[in-house]
């Protein structure tokens, strides 16, 4: 997650009443940046801001200005999108890249989408969907829950606590209840710990379980819209979608097997194609007891509600038989009626030349600096500082350092900080060193994509740019040469892979010789011209409007504006 985010949701060190509205705010525009829909704010961000004192007008006013924020900028992207489109179609392309540079990239990007290299991943890179509202007679949720889970003879368990002991029901007798009478025992249980066990049963033992039907899946990392993009695009056998307070999304996903050793089997199945594609549920879900949100209720005064009964599959075996036939690493089909809005676009991280998720070269005759210039780029990103007069957006960014012992490299961080006025040891900047690994481009890439998701996972370091410095060592002689295993080391879709898994803007250091040889199709190109005493950039990008080139001298450790 974006800082302001972060600290927001930190339950540990909670903001301070004085800085609550304006780092509510920033948390606000970050989530609209990112594309988190209303919802996910008013669940995620506004329940928080309240718990911490804001009023609920400040809240409100905040999520509406930023909202309209959010849609001006959106539009003005448009109509610059729009005006870039005209001119370029009624002229030539300006500078190195454009043209034809630009119709081989957009060709490339549309195929890269999706597309991860390695076969043994089926990593799916989708976009939040917008959830739906709780409908006016929410309260009735539960009973269509229990209408679509159990046959009227079935029995099921239900709880008020997690500690009490739950009431064993005819599932028939609660769905032919008054519904005033349902709803008054629903609001009993409001704001509670109360579950309803996954599958027919007599009980909370293991013993107690009648049917297998049903296993319980949840992800509590990834936004609402995302978790529900990933049951929709997976096409996995829901009885039930239930959003549980804003906390995840909850599944009741078929299993129908006969006995324990079929559920569990069938169920690691179903949770390695998940894993593959990029969609961790949490380790308990082998319990074919699991208690569910129970919807109709509130928990911690949010709704409980049903997003949506008997989707996807029609069962288990159909399933398996859609993901063996779909799930083999290429791109699915993305049905345009399930896209109600466009995507936003992704974070600005130098003004004018480069996004998140952005493939970028900075390129340079041998021994011109440009090892340094990233360096300085890198923390200036990281300290939300200007780079040679252009803006730039404070965000966590990684340094891969693949020329220098980590010594040499850190102790000209600490340089080109102190000529900067910056942070070296700064908490949104780190280090992977690997100078001296033996791999080829293709593997360096997956060593990458491992380590950022380990940190996203464990440490929550989500990283918006990736710096690949010294990579033309482990350059293949041509690009789609193959590897004595015979695979091809493709350095663009190696690329491709950092930038789909980690989402973060992946600029590469090249020699021009090198950048020559390879031509990657990338979304910018910043090139070091030297000239006498002095060095021009020159920045190349497909999404701006051109920039002029930025004369620099070399001041050592870094470079300034002339």
């Amino acid at each position: 997650m974006s800082n302001a985010i972060t600290r927001l949701t930190d339950t540990e060190h909670a903001v301070s009443k004085g800085e609550l509205e304006s780092v509510f705010a920033q948390a606000v525009r970050e989530a609209f940046a990112q594309g988190w829909t209303n919802m996910d704010i008013s669940f995620r961000l506004a329940d928080r801001a309240r718990e911490l004192g804001m009023a609920d007008a400040a809240i409100d006013r905040t999520i509406e200005e930023e909202a309209a924020a959010a849609e001006r900028k959106q539009r003005q992207e448009e109509e610059r999108r729009k005006s870039e489109q005209t001119e370029t179609s009624g002229g030539s392309g300006a500078g190195a890249g454009g043209g034809g540079n630009a119709d081989q990239f957009a060709v490339n990007r549309s195929l890269a989408a999706l597309f991860v290299r390695r076969e043994t991943s089926r990593f799916l890179n989708l976009e939040p969907v917008a959830l739906p509202w709780p409908a006016d007679d929410w309260r009735g949720d539960f009973t269509r829950l229990l209408e679509a889970a159990f046959l009227p003879e079935e029995t099921f368990a239900l709880s008020q606590s997690a500690e009490s002991r739950s009431a064993v029901i005819k599932a028939g007798d609660m769905q032919t209840r008054d519904e005033g009478a349902i709803a008054a025992t629903l609001r009993k249980l409001d704001n509670g710990t109360s579950g309803v066990r996954i599958n027919p049963s007599r009980g909370d033992r293991e013993t107690d379980v009648l049917a297998y039907r049903h296993a319980l899946l949840e992800n509590r990392t990834l936004e609402l819209g995302r978790q529900l993009a990933f049951y929709r695009a997976l096409n996995l056998p829901c009885t039930a979608l239930v959003n549980a307070g804003g906390d995840a999304i909850q599944a009741w996903v078929r299993i129908d097997a006969r006995d324990l050793g079929e559920y569990v089997s069938r169920l690691n199945d179903m949770l390695k194609v998940l894993e593959d594609c990029g969609f961790e549920v949490e380790s308990s879900v082998n319990d074919p007891l699991m208690r569910a949100a129970v919807p109709g209720t509130m928990s911690n005064k949010r709704q409980q509600y049903l997003l949506g009964l008997n989707e996807g599959a029609s069962s288990y075996e159909e399933w398996k038989l859609w993901a063996d036939a779909y799930l083999d690493g290429m791109p699915l089909i993305d049905r345009a009626s399930q896209i109600a809005e466009p995507p936003e676009e992704s974070l600005e991280l130098l003004e004018g030349v480069f996004r998140e998720s952005h493939r970028v070269v900075l390129r340079g005759p041998a021994r011109c600096g440009k090892s340094l210039a990233a360096l300085d780029l890198a923390l200036s990103i990281a300290s939300g500082e200007q780079w040679l007069g252009q803006a730039t957006e404070e965000s966590s960014v990684l340094f891969v350092n693949m020329e220098s012992t980590p010594s040499n490299l850190i102790r000209r961080a600490f340089q080109i900080a102190e000529a900067r006025g910056f942070e070296a040891a700064h908490e949104r900047f780190d280090y992977l060193h690997l100078m001296g690994i033996e791999k080829n481009v293709a593997e360096l890439a997956d060593l990458i994509v491992k380590r950022v998701e380990a940190g996203r996972k464990w440490h929550q370091r989500p990283y918006s740019m990736i710096v690949l410095d010294g990579l033309g060592r482990y350059l293949p002689e041509r690009e789609g040469m193959l590897t004595t295993g015979g695979d091809p080391v493709s350095t663009s879709l190696a690329l491709d892979r950092i930038a789909v898994r980690t989402e973060a803007a992946v600029l590469v250091v090249l020699r021009d010789d090198q950048a020559e040889r390879l031509q990657l199709p990338v979304d910018a190109e910043i090139r070091m011209v030297p000239d006498g005493s002095e060095t021009r950039f020159e920045a190349t990008t497909i999404h701006y409007p051109p920039l002029e080139p930025v004369r620099c001298r070399f001041d050592v450790p870094v470079f300034n504006r002339v």
